[in-house]
């Protein structure tokens, strides 16, 4: 029977008709319109227990249409698309601003909370103790409970499994969330997933979804430090080990692993260097978008490769890369000292010296109307140049479906509004 609350599915009849019409919803989502203030060309979150702002957040991460938050006191705070629990308060009900992430039981808010990260449908959570919460779609696993089949999802946070006979994954140190798949990093440098594994996202060999963590086969190496930093997209993976080198696995039409072909691959490969001729090294931060992946070197330099279609990669081309190639565009425009890089669906933010944030690709702009409190979504496509602007403080930036988020050093979170203003 459908329920409102809590963890539950939906009829296999009515699976295409309800995907269909989250879809819609989430197409004409507003994340953020009437409760939140325009300070000129950007809005504030508020926080909807206190009708105040959002105040006193260290991290932030971006979803297909919802935004995930945490704050100083280990609580997590979510706003945006709620059609599948991905905010998880309990409720399926979209919000304009701030509410706080709940616990199955659903008399306790979920704390002690060290690191966030939003998939497209679903959140997930690493508290102190090295467990994972998630919460959110669940059609495939990838909130890695055990449970999974169409229509299922949870709007409450639950504590991923390990095993069938209950027990839980643990010593996590890193997490990331995929399109339909999770990822985790244990305190060994092993790295787990689950959730949808038709292009091989999972990295054990093979292509079964799993709805309990699984352990990805390890590309022999000679660093004794393991990975340290891993990202998940849209059907693939990246993982950076403790020497700066970079493994891929997954789905990889657009080229977006990196190693030199367009064949997707069910467990690790090394990326290639730009040149084709060796393997990249170097690196110290990655971050993988929807059918492209990015790198950050020891320079603050950027390579990029994958889908190019609306200039995402900042080559100043729309050809498709299945090497790394320099972020040609963004460099002449920055002059490098990347420190960040967020890559969402069709565009990319790149955070330059903790004080610029740019934008790259096919923005979307959030154009407000106060007078009306009406919001429209306008799409511009861009190659060349990047649309950078000058914001002291900001600190991080979340790239999402439509909207980019950034963090100030103050612990307030701003949403672009015009993105290429």
């Amino acid at each position: 029977m459908f329920r409102r609350t809590g963890c539950f599915g939906v009829a296999p009849g009515v699976r295409n008709t309800l995907a269909t019409l989250f879809l819609i919803l989430g197409a004409l989502s507003v994340l953020l319109s009437a409760q939140a203030v325009c300070q000129e060309n950007l809005l504030r979150v508020k926080n909807s227990h206190t009708s105040g702002h959002l105040e006193n957040i260290v991290a932030i991460d971006a979803g297909w249409m919802h935004f995930v938050a945490l704050k100083y006191d280990g609580t997590v705070w979510t706003w945006g698309l709620n059609s599948l629990g991905q905010l998880g308060d309990g409720t399926n009900r979209d919000r304009h601003s701030a509410v706080q992430v709940i616990t199955a039981k659903g008399d306790d808010y979920l704390s002690g909370v060290v690191a966030v990260a939003a998939g497209d449908y679903h959140t997930m959570a690493l508290r102190y103790d090295g467990t994972v919460w998630a919460w959110g779609r669940n059609e495939f696993g990838q909130l890695g409970n055990g449970a999974g089949g169409w229509g299922r999802f949870c709007n409450r946070a639950i504590q991923t499994g390990l095993h069938s006979d209950s027990a839980f994954l643990g010593n996590i140190i890193a997490i990331s969330a995929g399109h339909e798949h999770s990822v985790a990093v244990a305190l060994d440098g092993s790295v787990w997933t689950w959730g949808e594994n038709y292009f091989g996202q999972l990295g054990d060999g093979s292509n079964y979804e799993s709805h309990l963590p699984v352990k990805v086969i390890a590309e022999p190496t000679d660093s004794s430090e393991g990975i340290i930093e891993i990202s998940a997209a849209h059907e693939h993976t990246l993982a950076l080990d403790g020497w700066g080198k970079l493994y891929a696995w997954g789905w990889n039409e657009f080229g977006q692993l990196g190693d030199g072909t367009n064949t997707s691959r069910n467990t690790p490969v090394p990326v290639s260097s730009p040149d084709g001729s060796g393997l990249l090294s170097g690196v110290i931060s990655v971050s993988a978008g929807y059918y492209r992946s990015y790198a950050i070197r020891e320079s603050g330099s950027i390579l990029a490769w994958g889908w190019n279609r609306f200039g995402q990669l900042g080559d100043c081309t729309t050809i498709d890369r299945n090497v790394p190639v320099c972020a040609l565009g963004f460099s002449k425009k920055s002059g490098g000292g990347v420190s960040k890089i967020d890559a969402g669906f069709e565009h990319t933010a790149f955070l330059i010296n903790d004080s610029e944030l740019c934008l790259l690709g096919r923005i979307s702009i959030l154009r407000h109307d106060s007078k009306s409190r009406t919001s429209t979504v306008i799409a511009q496509e861009e190659v060349d140049p990047v649309h950078c602007k000058y914001f002291p403080g900001i600190v991080d930036v979340a790239a999402g479906g439509i909207s980019t988020a950034f963090l100030m050093d103050d612990g307030t979170v701003w949403i672009c509004c015009y993105a290429n203003r």
